[in-house]
């Protein structure tokens, strides 16, 4: 059973949170968690490295050139589907663990114990 713990987050943070939460219909608890869990899949499939010196620059991604918007996204969307060996075993155990739902060769698939995949079927009429 998953516990619950407290951690002091400034009331900007916080606030921009609701607000994105409102929009998206989550609670701002969920809100963060889904943040939180965004930060982990980029530093998956960027260097720590360069994670670490972009968020060292202190420069927003609001503040940047058009140019330099264009640069960071085309690299980011040009790594996000080059796995490293760490993201490769941290999803190796989940899958194990029965954890997680992605995408495989274009089916929504659910993990289950024992590193088995299972299609997650529609119910949804279009």
């Amino acid at each position: 059973m998953a516990g619950f713990s407290s951690v002091k987050l400034t009331a900007d943070f916080v606030d921009e949170a609701r607000s994105e939460a409102r929009q998206l219909h989550r609670s701002v608890a969920g809100q963060i968690e889904y943040w939180a869990r965004l930060g982990r899949a980029a530093e998956a499939v960027m260097p720590i490295a360069k994670v670490r010196e972009a968020l060292a620059s202190g420069v927003k991604f609001d503040d940047l050139s058009a140019e330099a918007k264009d640069t960071l996204l085309y690299d980011l969307a040009a790594n996000a589907g080059v796995p490293t060996p760490e993201s490769e075993a941290f999803f190796a155990e989940r899958r194990e663990k029965g954890l997680g739902v992605g995408m495989v060769d274009g089916k929504l698939m659910r993990a289950l114990p024992g590193g088995k995949m299972e299609e997650i079927k529609s119910s949804r009429k279009d």
